[in-house]
């Protein structure tokens, strides 16, 4: 089990201390990891490029990395600058219940009204079609919330309906490229893609439902997207338990 911070003060005052110096030199950059100096929001932290290095060395596990890369990514140059103190701020020093975090996130990101991939099916003019895809994206959100429940028998049994859902989503999303659906249904057919893949877990599942979530988006649309997923992030890190703290 992973602690954060691996439970040391010092260990979340280093780290905060290095990317704020980074910061005020201008050496947060996009588009490198680190390079003579400078680097990215996760560069920048392990001055590195490795994000399994989050768990080595902070405590983090590495699919917090690997979404904080894709936020920073997309973010307008403020934000970003601002972004790894941010995000490390915001993980309280001795907290461990990452799954719980997870799990959250991936939920919220499939169904949440303004930002979940759900909103995307209305762009499928079929409404059989647009009900499997519909299915599909809440029977997954639903495993994300029963797994958080913790209760093994009940998470067994909406895996099992989540495998399913994905069985018919990806029929379904090969049912429309066999018809050439025209551009409007793209954003559709991501959202089942995305649902049926966070079925799976990843080190990266969060990331890429996050490209999922504003792959179709214009761009003030996209921007606001970026900005509600991190902010989301940054409440449920900060709403996280601490089991132990010297």
């Amino acid at each position: 089990m992973l602690t954060a911070y691996h439970n040391d003060k010092k260990i979340k005052t280093k780290y905060l201390d290095r990317v704020k110096k980074h910061r005020l030199a201008d050496e947060i950059v996009h588009g490198r990891y680190w390079e003579s100096g400078k680097g990215c929001a996760v560069g920048c932290t392990v001055h590195g490029s490795d994000h399994n290095a989050y768990e080595t060395e902070l405590g983090i596990p590495a699919w917090v990395a690997h979404l904080e890369d894709y936020l920073f990514e997309e973010m307008e140059n403020g934000d970003a600058q601002n972004w790894p103190e941010r995000l490390l701020k915001a993980i309280p020093v001795g907290a461990s219940n990452w799954d719980e975090i997870e799990h959250k996130y991936h939920h919220w990101l499939l169904v949440d009204p303004e930002a979940g991939v759900l909103r995307y099916t209305a762009n499928a003019a079929d409404p059989e079609l647009r009900e499997q895809i519909e299915t599909s994206i809440k029977t997954v959100a639903d495993l994300h919330e029963r797994r958080v429940s913790k209760d093994s028998k009940d998470f067994e049994s909406a895996r099992s309906a989540a495998e399913s859902a994905r069985s018919a989503a990806e029929s379904a999303a090969r049912s429309a490229r066999s018809a050439a659906w025209s551009a409007s249904w793209s954003a559709a057919e991501s959202a089942a893609e995305s649902a049926a893949r966070s079925a799976a877990r990843s080190a990266r599942s969060a990331a890429r439902s996050a490209r999922s979530a504003v792959r179709s988006a214009g761009s003030a649309a996209r921007s606001a997207a970026i900005k509600r997923q991190a902010d989301k992030l940054i409440e449920l890190l900060e709403s996280m338990k601490v089991t132990q703290l010297t």
